[in-house]
């Protein structure tokens, strides 16, 4: 039963990230190792349920209104982005740059919200990111982690042959190079394979890390009026989150 829930969401996320863009069954089957007839049962399935909807047999499936209505009703972590998304909007608007906050969990990074006023076009075509070691949010979530999460990030980015960071070169540097983001307060990273620059930083609710704040630009746009209108988005969703009510 494991197995075919593993699958169907594997599925229903796949159309989901896809969106608006329908894909095959062939498709399908090729990037997750689904058994063709397996996938068109589920699909199926999916499609008689509403969570999925069959637009031709030759342009194959897209999400159905289920999917939606239930995306719709998610309220997930208000708490955070009622105060984030009014700052992370405006931030991105006065850049013209890319910015989102991620959070940690299970060891996996995820977009909680983002808006994109860049030239990049960004598109997440996953739903849950296994890169905790390898993206500039990533390496502030890593470093907020306890020790044996941040060993835990390290070892399965060098499992997966990872070295998009070649100074952390050993699980000494590694910690050490963690150790100095959070000192610093932020981290710059240059992505090549996306040809981005980006930097993060912490996000606290009351000195409680909570999540990360990236921006991401073309290579060669980051400056410093770049880092201090960044930081100052920050410092607006730290200080609307830690608000204290009086007592006196």
């Amino acid at each position: 039963m494991i197995k075919v829930l593993d699958k169907t969401f594997a599925i229903l996320e796949m159309l989901a990230t896809a969106s608006p863009q329908p894909i095959t069954p062939s498709e399908i089957s090729t990037a997750h190792g689904i058994n063709r007839s397996t996938c068109s049962r589920i699909l199926k399935e999916l499609c008689d349920l509403g969570y999925a909807e069959q637009i031709s047999r030759q342009r194959g499936y897209s999400v159905g209104p289920r999917a939606l209505t239930l995306g719709r009703a998610v309220n997930y972590r208000r708490d955070l982005l009622n105060f984030a998304v009014p700052a992370v909007n405006r931030c991105a608007e006065e850049l013209g740059q890319s910015v989102l906050i991620a959070e940690n969990r299970g060891n996996s990074r995820y977009i909680l919200y983002y808006s994109n006023r860049s030239k990049l076009n960004i598109h997440f075509d996953v739903v849950v990111f296994n890169d905790l070691f390898e993206t500039a949010t990533g390496l502030v979530l890593a470093a907020y982690a306890g020790a044996s999460e941040k060993l835990e990030f390290f070892r399965n980015a060098k499992a997966r042959g990872e070295n998009f960071f070649p100074e952390y070169s050993d699980e000494a540097d590694a910690m050490a190079g963690l150790a100095q983001i959070r000192a610093d307060g932020f981290v710059v990273r240059r992505d090549f394979r996306e040809e981005q620059d980006i930097i993060a930083f912490p996000l606290f609710r009351n000195r409680e890390f909570i999540a990360s704040l990236g921006i991401s630009m073309p290579v060669g746009e980051f400056n410093d009026d770049i880092f201090k209108r960044s930081r100052l988005a920050a410092e607006e969703i730290n200080l609307a989150m830690s608000r204290i009510a009086s007592i006196g």
